[in-house]
């Protein structure tokens, strides 16, 4: 026994140092100093990846490499290394580590396929997120904030501060993806609340198990096994999505509807079936949230935004009794442009992309090539790219939603990523799109966003605030005064 684990041991480090062999003689790329075993690790204890990433740039320059113990991560600030890595889909896979870490909590979900199973997935999904059925999804996201209105309404000046914000806005948001994607909860109204609070309880002990990733797989499966609570959760989730799952109508539309055609067809399993719809839920109602979390804390001191929204819909004569379809939202380029503001600007919601290299490969030009090695995770720093002058005629670190019109109508296509490139683009990116825009587009027919008197803290790393400020937020109906 003793003999088999010192073979182990001798054989890690042995791994260790010839990946170290690299970081020490032969990166070329402008680096952090490296900590034995850790790597670069140690720094993301004092900082987001977000301000890791920007300090990483300013500090070491456009190319620099970044170290997950021997692991080599290169990031990526150039458009012209992106086009090449999003274009090259035989050498860029969707990487290593993400894909590894969702497998402990969601194996054989869609992100967490490669190869020929991710093509055959991705063909069944594409039923459901290539061409959504949008005009079905519009009266579900206008009922969503309708109710999120009422409850403003009751409230009168609602929420100063995120405690009373963000809760019921979150509830919400989750139950309109709930409704788009899985099951109608006023069918099952009673369930699909507690369902809710399943779901929230389940993440979370997702996030505190996320803190252990870095330990070896099987060490992270055998402390989610041990782990009674996490169990327990889980447990009760499955009984909440066994029960939608056999009551899910048939001839609604929607992902689990799609999933469960094509399990009964054997393309999939019942157990795949799951992981996705949670999988998917998580995303969805995540983003969305985040979204307009980012909507209310950018507006809220940009009145004239909210004018130029409301002065929109005036001139296409849509009312808060107008019927919304999807050609007169279309219509609404202003409203586009806020949505594409805040998805550029936050820190957040696009922080970066990773890609895994499949072999050996080189990106830029003869003059300057970077070297690629099998195995290293590439990161586009999407929050570094979205805020460089050098693709951003005006001011990138200010919001302004009018440069989508004016000086960067022509920006680059590379220079905004949001949803990722190449095949590996966001599946679901309409539907986020869209539940995004009405949903402001409704926030903004009955009410105007305040932020009152209050600090915003600026991270000198990233030209803004690091995170969603909602302190000090409120809203006023439009007949009322503010």
């Amino acid at each position: 026994m003793f003999i088999t684990l010192g073979l182990i041991i001798l054989l890690a480090v042995v791994f260790y140092l010839k990946q170290y062999w690299y970081v020490l003689f032969s990166e070329k790329l402008p680096h952090f100093p490296q900590s034995f075993l850790t790597g670069n690790l140690l720094l993301l204890k004092a900082m987001s990846p977000a301000v890791a990433l920007a300090r990483g740039r300013a500090v070491l320059g456009d190319l620099f490499s970044f170290y997950a113990g021997p692991f080599r991560i290169v990031c990526l600030n150039r458009i012209e290394h992106v086009e090449q890595v999003f274009n090259r889909r035989h050498i860029y896979e969707r990487d290593t580590f993400s894909t590894s870490v969702m497998k402990i909590f969601l194996p054989d979900s869609f992100r967490t396929l490669t190869g020929n199973e991710w093509k055959l997935r991705k063909k069944i999904l594409s039923q459901i997120f290539r061409a959504p059925p949008m005009a079905t999804y519009v009266s579900t996201i206008v009922n969503g904030a309708d109710e999120l209105i009422e409850y403003w309404r009751q409230e009168k000046h609602v929420a100063d501060d995120s405690g009373r914000l963000k809760p019921v806005t979150k509830n919400v948001i989750f139950d309109i993806f709930l409704k788009l994607l899985l099951v109608d909860p006023s069918i099952h109204k009673e369930s699909s609340a507690e369902f809710r609070q399943v779901f929230f309880d389940y993440e979370t002990n997702i996030k505190k198990a996320m803190r252990i990733v870095f330990l070896p797989y099987w060490l992270t499966k055998l402390y989610l096994k041990l782990n009674k609570n996490f169990q327990r959760t889980e447990a009760v989730l499955h009984s909440y999505m066994d029960r939608f799952m056999n009551d899910a109508n048939k001839s609604q539309n929607n992902l689990m509807t799609v999933l469960l055609s094509a399990e009964e067809n054997k393309l999939m399993s019942k157990k795949s079936v799951y992981f996705d719809c949670v999988d998917f839920l998580s995303t969805a109602y995540g983003l969305g949230e985040l979204s307009i979390a980012w909507f209310f804390h950018y507006v809220a001191s940009a009145e004239q935004v909210q004018i130029n929204i409301k002065k929109e819909l005036a001139s296409f004569g849509i009312t808060p009794k107008s019927t919304l379809t999807i050609e007169a939202i279309n219509q609404l380029v202003y409203l586009d442009c806020v949505v594409k503001e805040i998805l550029r600007h936050s820190t957040a919601i696009t922080t970066y992309t990773a890609r895994v290299a499949l072999e050996d490969d080189y990106l830029g030009n003869e003059q300057e090539k970077v070297p690629i090695r099998k195995g290293d995770t590439v990161l586009v720093c999407t929050y570094n790219i979205h805020h460089d002058p050098n693709y951003w005629k005006f001011d990138p670190y200010e919001f302004k939603p009018e440069r989508f019109l004016n000086e960067d109508k022509d920006h680059e296509a590379y220079a905004y990523t949001p949803f990722g490139g190449g095949h590996r683009l966001c599946i679901g990116q309409k539907l986020g799109q869209l539940e995004f825009k009405l949903f402001v587009l409704r926030l903004m027919q009955f009410v105007t966003v305040h932020r009152e008197d209050c600090k915003v803290k600026l991270n000198p790393d990233l030209g803004q605030e690091e995170l969603v400020n909602l302190t000090g937020i409120y809203v006023t109906f439009d007949n009322e005064t503010a």
